[in-house]
């Protein structure tokens, strides 16, 4: 009931490395959540601060296939800080990974992703969620996408999403 303020994020992506024949796109990312939010006992907001910043590298491949026009395959490493609510560990330091491919074809993308954090304590700090994107292109100035996401470890959930894109 009634209004909840949400915490804020602050990020600056840095191209360093731009892509080239055998040169992969190389990105560092730098993120900052403030510890501005409300309704924490309604469990809207942690009122934590945090920060994570990852380098993210990947590489597009051209194929000579009729119908298969590229793959691009990519991976992060980085360093991801919280704030907990423990008297024992007053923050969590965690190693953030990921890695993924996608196919693009003509009027269709598949997108295979998995990643994650591993923290310090123990406690839940560990999961590792695998992420399936299919996307039908350009179909009447309308996109069709279908989403798969499944949770390992510290993160038990399943879930399927269904999206109409409207290209305007």
């Amino acid at each position: 009931r009634g209004i909840s303020f949400g915490d804020v994020y602050f990020s600056t992506y840095i191209h360093l490395v731009e892509e080239k024949d055998r040169i992969p796109d190389v990105m560092l990312s730098l993120n900052m959540k403030t510890a501005s939010g409300t309704e924490f006992y309604g469990a809207r907001h942690s009122n934590t601060p945090g920060y994570f910043f990852d380098l993210t590298t990947g590489k597009k491949i051209i194929t000579q296939s009729q119908n298969l026009e590229y793959i691009r395959i990519y991976a992060m490493v980085g360093f991801y800080v919280y704030q907990t609510n423990l008297n024992t560990y007053m923050q969590n330091d965690a190693f953030l990974y990921g890695a993924g491919f996608d196919l693009n074809f003509d009027n269709f993308q598949l997108d295979q992703q998995l990643g994650g954090y591993m923290g310090y304590i123990g406690n839940g700090d560990r999961p590792l969620v695998y992420r399936l994107n299919i996307k039908w292109l350009r179909h009447k100035n309308m996109d069709l996408k279908f989403r798969f996401q499944q949770g390992f470890f510290d993160f038990p959930f399943t879930s399927f999403r269904f999206s109409t894109l409207i290209n305007i």
